[in-house]
């Protein structure tokens, strides 16, 4: 397949999980991976991302083992290119997240929130920038829905405090989707 259409099977990819037609969305991703393989040299960074959208579906397939071998193969490649693009270390930490806590591991999952804060912290204080707040607004935002529902430790008054100063400014430059808007008004209401 050519390498045009693979941003079109991302796209039908999340769209199929967003519809959790989820045996859909594997064919997606699964064509995205094997472009990716078949176009980029081996341990590109291209080809890891068609493989987080596929540990997605297998982890809400509850396919276990075949989510944790493809997140551990994206993990790889994408730790190996992370000058590359170090905000997908972070998205793909945070899907592993979901994985891990689905198939009762958590704490791994604890380990790897944790890390996820740590780095998309890291990278805010390097972006400076409406990006780096939202990719740790949504590691913040992950760590305190793990807190709150018993799946991680931590603190979850602090948590809301600077994730709720985190939102307020995005809210300030008019960078808030629905959901944070929403989760705004729930730490603020």
């Amino acid at each position: 397949e050519a390498l045009q259409t693979a941003q079109p099977l991302c796209s039908l990819g999340l769209a199929f999980e967003l519809l959790n037609k989820l045996d859909e969305a594997e064919v997606a991703w699964t064509k995205v991976v094997k472009i990716g393989e078949a176009k980029f040299p081996s341990g590109d960074i291209h080809a890891a991302y068609g493989m987080r959208g596929l540990g997605r579906v297998y982890a809400a397939q509850k396919k276990f083992d075949q989510a944790g071998f493809i997140f551990s193969e994206a993990k790889a490649i994408v730790d190996n290119n992370e000058a590359f693009d170090p905000a997908e270390a972070v998205r793909l930490r945070l899907d592993m997240v979901t994985f891990l806590i689905a198939s009762g591991d958590k704490p791994a999952a604890q380990k790897l929130l944790q890390e996820s804060v740590e780095r998309s912290r890291k990278f805010r204080d390097r972006a400076k920038r409406i990006h780096g707040d939202a990719l740790y607004a949504q590691a913040l935002g992950k760590m305190l829905d793990a807190v709150e529902s018993g799946d991680a430790m931590g603190d979850a008054s602090a948590i809301k405090s600077e994730l709720s100063g985190i939102l307020q400014k995005l809210a300030a430059s008019q960078a808030l989707n629905a959901e944070e808007k929403s989760r705004l008004a729930r730490i603020a209401g």
